[in-house]
């Protein structure tokens, strides 16, 4: 029984690991039309606590270099929500170990669009194979919020350092809070840290 335990305990932290593993990770790219280096840092979140908003995000912040040798951190945020749901208020926070900053967005951008879902069983066959036929699909409509924000030097700098980080939204009067922490902060640091050739 204590060896089952242990297989299951060590298999769930694995999975954990995998599943952050593959919801997160950071890139490098040579854009050779605009002459530039690009470091991107890509990382899903969805809802991670009990009473929370049920929500889904993905972020990407890409860093580059401008003419003038400056980094520049643009963020690029994609939040869907239920259809039923609030909208998503413009206002938005970053919390680096306590220090609430809030974000403006540089561009925002809202709609609705409709996600279809396959529904299959699985069919037994003469030859007693089975097989997985459709059944039919179901139909979600869900809004979607696009922003886009400059993250600025001081906040660049703080997350290099920082041991919890999370960003804050609202959505009428629910909370989205979705934690940079552990695997996802570490992957931000090292992007954060990646050298130009």
């Amino acid at each position: 029984m204590k060896n089952v335990l242990k297989i299951l305990f060590f298999g769930s932290i694995t999975l954990l690991f995998v599943r952050c593993t593959l919801s997160t990770y950071i890139s490098s790219q040579y854009d050779d039309v605009l002459n530039i280096e690009r470091h991107r840092y890509d990382a899903t979140f969805n809802k991670n606590e009990r009473n929370e908003q049920t929500y889904s995000q993905n972020i990407s912040i890409l860093k580059e270099r401008n003419n003038n040798g400056e980094m520049i951190y643009t963020m690029y945020d994609i939040i869907s929500l239920p259809y039923e749901s609030f909208n998503l208020s413009d206002k938005m926070y970053i919390v680096i170990d306590k220090k609430v900053i809030e974000l403006n967005n540089k561009t925002l951008e809202n709609g609705v669009f409709t996600k279809f879902d396959e529904e299959t069983s699985s069919i037994m066959k003469a030859d007693s194979s089975k097989v997985d036929v459709v059944t039919g699909y179901s139909e979600q409509h869900l809004k979607t919020y696009k922003m886009t924000r400059i993250l600025d030097s001081e906040i660049i700098e703080r997350i290099s350092g920082a041991k919890d980080v999370y960003l804050r939204y609202y959505a009428g009067p629910n909370l989205i809070t979705s934690e940079i922490k552990s695997y996802k902060l570490g992957a931000l640091k090292r992007m954060i840290q990646k050298n130009y050739k």
